[in-house]
């Protein structure tokens, strides 16, 4: 449908968590237009747990979606 009507719009999945991912990311990004405008990061966690049960690898994995992720993509 894109084609029909000219957009230019384009999507690219990849694990946000990884940071090896989000280099290849960018890459992929640029490739079709270069630099985007706009980027949206619909990817997050939200895990239901008492303090005391967080594992610190679950603590990490939360911070590398929704704090790291954002931020080096940006």
């Amino acid at each position: 449908m894109k084609d029909e009507i000219g957009a230019r719009a384009d999507m690219v999945v990849a694990d946000v968590a990884n940071r090896d991912a989000i280099t290849s990311l960018a890459t992929a990004i640029s490739a079709p237009f270069g630099a985007p405008d706009i980027v949206v990061h619909a990817a997050g966690i939200n895990t239901r747990e008492v303090a005391d049960d967080v594992t610190p690898s679950g603590w990490d994995q939360t911070l590398a979606l929704n704090l790291s992720a954002p931020f080096f993509l940006s």
